[in-house]
This record gives structure tokens, C-alpha cells and sequence, in this order.
């Protein structure tokens, strides 16, 4: 299983842990960091985060979350182009997957099962985050959208 923790989840530990969601919250994701240690899970991260952590104003929780963020086994680079990937296999399982130049592909989670029920068909969204915080909406350009058999 692949894991993204995003800024929330890195500053966590570095925040007033009287309160025992936040302590919680806080074990929490340093467990999950600890199990990705053991190779058991794969902790990503990616340079979008990382300019997040350099906007933060407090140098040493800055430093602390940096520590954190570095633990990561994998980075995802910023770029303007990537190509996103849904593949169903005839046996209905689908596996999800992106690329930074369209040729290697890295898989996103696992296999999984196709069931009426509780899956049909493959769905790819798409997001957009922003370093500002007013609400001033973002966008995505797609140029191009293929389905193959």
C-alpha cells in the first residue's frame, strides 16, 4: 500500500497535544510512519508538500516536519505534464497508476476486485491545490483524454 500524509498530518505531532484527539491524531501518524518503515507500506511524499513546509512561519516546527517529510521513501517531482492511468484487466481487477513522461508508469495502491455492489467501472479525479488561502479557485488544463481497450 502506497501513503501520502499531507501537511496536516506532518505538523500533528509538533502540535499542543493536551488534547486527546490531537494526541491521538498524533500517534497516530507516527505509527503509520513506522509501519512504512518495516516495508510493509510505502510512504510518498511530493514537492508540492514540500513547498507547503517552507511557507510555514515557525522555523523549528518547520525543522521537525521537515524530518518527517524526509522520511519518505519515494518523491513525486513537480511537473507540468503527467499522465494518469485506470487499467482493467479481464479477470476485473483494475490497477490505478501515473507517469511523469508516459512511458514508466508507478502504481498507485494496490490490485483490487471489481464487484457489483461495491465497484463498477474505474473513475480518475482530479484535484487542485494552491499555496494561498483565500478562496480564489484553482484549475487543471487537460489537453487530451484517451480510453484504450
Amino acid at each position: 500500500m502506497r501513503i501520502y500524509l499531507d501537511n496536516c498530518c506532518l505538523n500533528r505531532p509538533y502540535d499542543d497535544l493536551q488534547t486527546n484527539s490531537i494526541y491521538l491524531e498524533s500517534e497516530a501518524v507516527l505509527a503509520i510512519i513506522d509501519i512504512c518503515k518495516t516495508g510493509d507500506w510505502l510512504y510518498f511524499s511530493s514537492d508540492i508538500l514540500l513547498d507547503e513546509i517552507y511557507e510555514m512561519s515557525d522555523k523549528n516546527k518547520r525543522e521537525k516536519v521537515m524530518l518527517l517529510y524526509n522520511s519518505a521513501e519515494e518523491h513525486i517531482l513537480f511537473t507540468e505534464l503527467i499522465y494518469l492511468r485506470a487499467k482493467v484487466s479481464n479477470d476485473g481487477t483494475a490497477m490505478f497508476s501515473y507517469s511523469t513522461d508516459g512511458k514508466k508508469f508507478t502504481e498507485l495502491g494496490s490490485k483490487f476486485k471489481m464487484r457489483e455492489g461495491q465497484w463498477i467501472g474505474a473513475k480518475v479525479g482530479l484535484f487542485c491545490s494552491r499555496l494561498v488561502s483565500n478562496n480564489a479557485g484553482g484549475k487543471v488544463d487537460v489537453d487530451w483524454f484517451r480510453i484504450t481497450k
